[in-house]
């Protein structure tokens, strides 16, 4: 319906501007001269758009040293967005800057207890130094290798909000609410290695590695009950390591791709828990496990992944908390589509 509605205003719009020229042409005839200017004037518009267009379309194409990449992820209950900028120098060397926007929000009930937690991240990873080995070109049978070195920032905010029972007859029901933000600094290094296998197979590695990060991190919570409301919070700085990917694909006839990826990242701070005086170390493993498929549409050069794409994966994650003295394990489960260019 929608759709429907916005083709029947571009119709009218586009109807109303011919009717408007029309009357105007015949209500007020201009001069062979305006009648020129005008002429020009329209063609430089009509050109200068043009232009712009080929220049999007060439730059897609990988036409310039610079090149652009840019791509979705929905979730169920979110999205992640992400994108990348690179400009050759010349043949050998390269500088890259990537980013990603997450925002999701997930749902527990367990019964006695009710939990929604809100989390947006961003995070950066410039490049100064990108170093490629190898002949560039998409026909080549030899080995190509790229290594970036650069370092990797991150801010990630999340919002917990708890609802549970403690007890029927004397404290009824139990509110909570913690406020987390942390930021995160370290170097980063990334490998590219494409190697062709037989004809119309290639394989791709890309390890994408953090070793250490710096954190810096705030918390606040707030418990409010039918006996009390309380108040806590905790700032503090730590290291933590480390942050890695990795990723394994194999490419069929330059448009299919089957792709493996396996995440890691361990992170170290301090959090507030109801009924302690003290803040206790916290601490958080998380493996993700991905596999699926692609369809593409080949790059001009083996300095891009691909053109155009779109994947559908199933996705697994582990994730392991140590809170304190006690523990918790996490497992999901989801298929993820994803798309890019």
């Amino acid at each position: 319906m929608f759709l429907q509605v916005k083709k029947f205003y571009i119709f009218f719009l586009l109807f109303f501007l011919a009717l408007f020229s029309v009357f105007t042409e015949e209500a007020l005839p201009a001069s062979e001269e305006d009648s020129e200017q005008k002429d020009q004037k329209s063609f430089s518009i009509k050109n200068t758009s043009y232009n712009a267009i080929v220049f999007l379309k060439d730059v897609l194409d990988d036409k310039y040293p610079l090149r652009i990449d840019f791509g979705a992820e929905p979730h169920r209950h979110g999205s992640l967005v992400f994108g990348s900028i690179w400009y050759d120098w010349n043949n050998i060397l390269s500088s890259s800057i990537r980013g990603e926007y997450d925002h999701y929000m997930t749902f527990l009930n367990s019964g006695k207890t009710v939990s929604t937690t809100e989390v947006r991240s961003v995070s950066f990873t410039p490049f100064p130094v990108v170093l490629f080995f190898g002949n560039p070109d998409i026909k080549a049978k030899s080995v190509f290798t790229e290594v970036d070195i650069g370092f990797y920032l991150s801010e990630s905010h999340s919002n917990t909000n708890d609802g549970s029972y403690l007890n029927y007859t004397e404290s009824g029901f139990q509110l909570s609410e913690t406020n987390t933000r942390y930021v995160m600094l370290g170097p980063a290094f990334n490998i590219v290695v494409k190697v062709p296998i037989i004809k119309y197979i290639d394989s791709i590695t890309e390890f994408f590695f953090v070793p250490a990060y710096f954190l810096s991190y705030n918390s606040n919570s707030q418990i409010d009950d039918n006996l009390h409301s309380s108040k806590s919070s905790v700032t503090g700085f730590d290291l933590s390591s480390p942050y890695l990917k990795y990723s394994l694909c194999l490419d069929f006839f330059r448009y299919i791709r089957i792709k493996s990826q396996v995440t890691y990242q361990h992170i170290n701070m301090r959090q507030t828990i109801y009924g302690e005086e003290n803040d206790v170390r916290y601490s958080n493993h998380k493996l993700t496990v991905r596999y699926g498929g692609e369809l593409l549409n080949p790059s001009k050069t083996r300095k891009k992944s691909a053109h155009l794409w779109a994947g559908l994966y199933y996705e697994m994650t582990w994730e392991k908390l140590y809170l304190g003295s006690a523990s918790s394990n996490d497992y999901t489960g989801k298929w993820v589509l994803c798309f890019g260019t």
